[in-house]
């Protein structure tokens, strides 16, 4: 018992917490990447002050869900192989 409410806090914290602080890097990174159409981004940093401006805080946490739902699987597999 001591061993799964070790492994759900791990997950509490390197899933939820540490993909809700660093998932913002990867919609700058997807936008500079997919960008073919128009060059309105020219940065990081341009990338993540327009997208904020424009969209708001929402749209830089736009792929949280689907980011957490697949960390989810990930752990599953990992607590398995291990218990």
């Amino acid at each position: 018992m001591k061993y799964l409410q070790v492994c759900l806090a791990e997950l509490l914290d390197e899933g939820v917490c540490k993909q809700s602080v660093f998932l913002f890097p990867e919609v700058a990174r997807t936008r500079l990447r997919e960008e073919t159409v128009q060059k309105q981004y020219r940065g990081f940093w341009q990338t993540l002050q327009r997208v904020h401006a424009k969209e708001g805080v929402r749209a830089l946490y736009a792929g949280l869900p689907a980011q957490l739902v697949r960390q989810v699987n990930s752990f599953v597999v990992l607590v398995g192989k291990h218990y």
